[in-house]
């Protein structure tokens, strides 16, 4: 569901170029419903290429 958040912050998403690995990792301590637990990583995809985007700097002239 993560990767959602890649289709809402880049064009063209899910491509050969957009960088599309997402690592997770889960404790078991905490019992959640998977959707909610789903929708919420979408939004934190989102904000992490955003803010990814807005931290950058230029290299090289681009």
């Amino acid at each position: 569901m993560s990767h959602n958040g890649y289709g809402r912050t880049m064009r063209p998403a899910h491509s050969i170029f957009d960088g599309d690995t997402i690592f997770t990792m889960a404790t078991g301590k905490i019992e959640a419903d998977i959707n909610v637990a789903g929708f919420l990583t979408v939004k934190t995809m989102e904000r992490a290429v955003i803010n990814a985007i807005k931290s950058a700097e230029s290299a090289y002239g681009f």
